[in-house]
């Protein structure tokens, strides 16, 4: 995290306009980011600490921060995936999930970087300790409200603003 630090190349960025229109992007030297209201040179905005506010090149404002994790899941690319409940079993098969199910690598292998778990109650835990690690990271990042359950999919479409 570079809480605190201007921004880098290289760093990624969530720009918001006045609109509330947000826009994640990495940062790169000599190089720009273009939308319907304009262009902003991301030299415009390494170096400047988090907070700043960038003109675009029609004078649209774009407030520039670091994505939280809820942030980034929110606007990251990504192509949708849609489970049904006939696939589950499959799935669970090759992923090898199973009653009495542990770990095979040593637990801190699985902790995430930004929330890491120094109290594991062994060095090859069981998949509830796994699972409640999990959960907890859902509850503490915020990213259970972001998650959709017993929920079917009967549409989807294509969306170009996004």
């Amino acid at each position: 995290m570079n809480d605190g630090l201007p921004f880098q190349d290289g760093e990624q960025v969530l720009l918001t306009d006045q609109r509330g229109k947000r826009h994640l992007i990495f940062l790169r030297k000599s190089e720009t980011f273009h939308s319907d209201r304009g262009w902003v040179p991301h030299d415009a905005v390494i170096g400047q600490p988090e907070g700043t506010w960038v003109r675009s090149s029609m004078g649209l404002r774009y407030l520039a921060l670091r994505p939280t994790l809820a942030e980034y899941v929110l606007e990251m690319p990504r192509g949708a995936q849609v489970i049904y409940p006939k696939d589950l079993a499959m799935i669970l098969f090759w992923a090898d999930i199973y009653p009495g199910c542990r770990v095979d690598v040593a637990n801190h292998f699985y902790s995430y970087s930004f929330a890491p778990n120094h109290e594991w109650p062994e060095f090859f835990s069981a998949q509830r300790h796994l699972l409640d690690y999990f959960r907890w990271c859902a509850d503490t990042l915020g990213l259970r409200e972001l998650i959709r359950f017993d929920t079917e999919v009967t549409l989807a479409a294509f969306d170009e603003e996004r």
